[in-house]
């Protein structure tokens, strides 16, 4: 597998994003749609970048939510 293409979105909220932060959730700072080919096939994945307290003072933590978009089918299936 290999990065065939990179996409940062940063003012579009993937749709997951926006659902949660209408019930209080906060938002992700940063979004980007990886495309991966494997096998001759691509597949998109969306990542959104999240800020977390920091553990040591100085040092930033960040949460990644990683997951196939669901573009078709089979991705619905391999993130379900």
């Amino acid at each position: 597998p290999y990065l065939s293409k990179f996409q940062g979105r940063p003012q579009e909220p993937t749709p997951k994003a926006r659902w949660h932060s209408l019930f209080g959730a906060p938002k992700p700072f940063d979004r980007h749609d990886w495309y991966i080919s494997r096998c001759g096939q691509s597949r998109r994945y969306v990542i959104d970048y999240y800020e977390a307290p920091e553990e040591k003072p100085g040092v930033p933590v960040f949460h990644l939510d990683v997951r196939p978009a669901l573009d078709d089918a089979e991705s619905m299936m391999v993130r379900f």
